[in-house]
């Protein structure tokens, strides 16, 4: 996840700035995921400057390989094949992208363990920030849970209304 932007005499690889100096955090809007569901990702910036650059993927804790795929993605960016098809997010140029700017990941289709997010942000060709991670690690939830209460849910509305008879 590290550029390769060579400084101006050419003679060597630009570092990244310290991941604690960052006005960068990405924020995902569920604690679960499900398969085949979008999880929405945001990239927010504390001065509203927003970004030029951006790598983003989805992985597991720890892990190497990029998760799931990217749709409906915002302008000034584009999906990247990394080891899988539009696993990853890039900048289509360097235009000004917005603090708040929202992603929309799709899981996988299987649950493949805690999920975090990480992106290298890129201020300027200069000042950028490599692999920060996202406020959440998110689990699978298999959505039985929610089923088995909207059952229960419609077990006793019909009880309800046969007792109301």
């Amino acid at each position: 996840m590290m550029p390769r932007h060579n400084n101006v005499s050419g003679s060597g690889i630009i570092e990244g700035q310290p991941a604690a100096s960052s006005p960068y955090t990405i924020a995902v809007n569920t604690n679960t995921y499900s398969a085949g569901a979008a999880v929405q990702v945001v990239i927010n910036d504390n001065r509203n400057l927003g970004f030029k650059g951006i790598l983003l993927q989805a992985r597991n804790p720890g892990g190497s390989v990029p998760l799931g795929t990217w749709t409906n993605l915002p302008a000034n960016t584009k999906a990247l094949t990394c080891t899988a098809e539009s696993d990853s997010v890039t900048h289509s140029n360097t235009n000004q992208k917005q603090s708040g700017t929202m992603f929309s990941w799709i899981a996988p289709n299987k649950n493949v363990g805690q999920v975090q997010f990480l992106a290298t942000v890129a201020e300027t060709r200069k000042t950028f920030w490599v692999k920060l991670v996202s406020d959440k690690t998110i689990t699978y939830s298999s959505g039985c849970n929610l089923r088995m209460h909207g059952l229960y849910t419609a077990i006793a509305s019909v009880i309800a209304m046969i007792v109301s008879m």
